[in-house]
């Protein structure tokens, strides 16, 4: 099966750390990752990273009608969530 990460999230107020990579996730996902509703991140190439990395909330929202579906459950405004800007960081583990 397709490798999955279990990420744990921390909001740091800080300027960008040159040194830490980011990590791209379509919203609403990025949001839910940020809220603790979304915990897992399943990608189709396993990576060595661990540790901090940044969230990157995508330019683009995601067009999966899960992603409708988890909008209207978790009674998010996908229209006012950021978008093309890093949103926090997170833990990558496992």
């Amino acid at each position: 099966g397709s490798p999955s990460l279990g990420i744990f999230v921390v909001i740091l107020p800080m300027p960008p750390d040159p040194h830490l990579i980011a990590l791209g996730i379509q919203q609403p996902w990025a949001e839910l990752i940020l809220r603790g509703v979304k915990t897992i991140e399943v990608r189709s190439q396993p990576t060595q990273v661990r540790g901090t990395i940044y969230l990157y909330a995508s330019k683009r929202p995601s067009p999966l009608p899960d992603a409708a579906a988890m909008v209207t459950r978790e009674q998010l405004d996908l229209e006012t969530l950021p978008k093309g800007l890093l949103v926090g960081t997170v833990e990558v583990v496992g």
